[in-house]
């Protein structure tokens, strides 16, 4: 009787009930809880509050920045698009989709003479996982922030000046280790998407900020996130930057907590060339932010993009495009972003594929 019920359940997306599904995994489970309260509104509202309670201030925002070349070329959208080690600061589920182990470098022109750089590695495991669904992915990534330099007055006790020179403004460093696995096949999706695939990811971070060569801060943080890969559709959901406060001298400011949903359509034209549409609605900063995108693939080597950041200020908002070379072992990205009245910015990833990783 037990058997023929379990039967049923399985025709039914059976998959999908706690008992078989967490039967050996209870940290699974516990961390899908977790983030389902995290990424809820009241969830977000409740760590808005905790994080803006004293200062008012977010310390820390280089965490926001897009650091993804690919998706920054399509409007910064990134919740449902796997990209390797790259796509990590948007949803670290998604690395249980990768194909290969990549190590990947990335340098972008920010606002006047402020400069970011990226190096991350994934490196997909033939361990089955903690599920025992396989699809595990152990990943790590460094973030450079490089602010300029600013020019320093300091004055007298008369009020003239006594000495005139420039001083670096500041740093950012973020360090980040992450793990990816399949924790559920089939079921959410019925007759209509097909079965799907269902992954988590979580990163944990040290973060280090430096001011005026001075001052130094240093906090901890977590981020998580939710992958769901079907044949004709792909869902994420992700919450980044839930941690300690940075504090410089005797006063500490919260971290920028920022949650993503979106979803990305792959569609072919022919046998060789096809196309993703993606969106992401972003909470961060307390405001929503919206991301959309596109990407044409015209064959397996190339593909063109573009997109757009919905934003009422209109050095936040405006057009992005860029392109992307896949050459064997050898994959190059470009981006630009165009940010109103400050400047134009561009980004270039190049990337090595090594050892290629069968995906089950």
């Amino acid at each position: 009787m037990a058997q023929r019920e379990e039967q049923k359940a399985n025709s039914l997306g059976g998959n999908f009930f706690p008992g078989r599904m967490f039967r050996h995994s209870p940290f699974v489970s516990r961390f899908l809880w977790i983030f389902i309260f995290m990424t809820s509104d009241f969830g977000l509202r409740t760590l808005d509050v905790s994080a803006s309670g004293s200062a008012g201030t977010y310390a820390g925002t280089f965490l926001i920045s897009p650091s993804g070349v690919r998706s920054m070329a399509m409007g910064d959208a990134g919740a449902a698009l796997p990209h390797g080690s790259n796509g990590a600061q948007y949803n670290p589920a998604t690395l249980s989709r990768s194909h290969s182990a990549d190590l990947s470098f990335s340098r972008q022109t920010l606002v006047l003479d402020e400069t970011q750089s990226f190096l991350g590695y994934a490196q997909p495991l033939d361990f089955r996982g903690l599920n025992e669904l396989g699809g595990v992915t152990a990943f790590t990534t460094l973030r450079y922030v490089d602010h300029g330099y600013i020019t320093v007055n300091l004055l007298n006790s008369d009020g003239s000046l006594s000495y005139t020179g420039e001083t670096q403004a500041g740093r950012d460093l973020a360090w980040g280790i992450g793990y990816a696995e399949t924790f559920l096949r089939g079921g959410f999706g019925g007759k209509s998407l097909g079965e799907g695939i269902h992954s988590i990811g979580m990163m944990i971070h040290g973060i280090q900020s430096n001011l005026l060569s001075q001052y130094t801060a240093y906090a901890a943080a977590v981020s998580a996130g939710y992958f769901a890969y079907y044949p004709r559709l792909a869902v994420g959901l992700s919450v980044a930057n839930v941690g300690t406060k940075l504090k410089y001298i005797n006063s500490g400011d919260p971290l920028p907590v920022s949650a993503r949903a979106g979803f990305a359509l792959p569609r072919k034209i022919t046998s060789g060339i096809g196309y993703i549409l993606a969106y992401d609605a972003i909470y961060e900063e307390r405001a929503f932010h919206h991301r959309s995108g596109v990407e044409l693939n015209l064959g397996p080597i190339f593909s063109l993009r573009g997109g757009w950041r919905f934003e009422p200020e209109s050095y936040r908002g405006g057009p992005t495009f860029g392109f992307g070379l896949n050459a064997g072992r050898l994959f190059v990205d470009y981006a630009y972003g165009w940010y109103g009245d400050l400047q134009e910015t561009h980004r270039v990833l190049l990337g090595l594929k090594f050892s290629h990783h069968r995906l089950r």
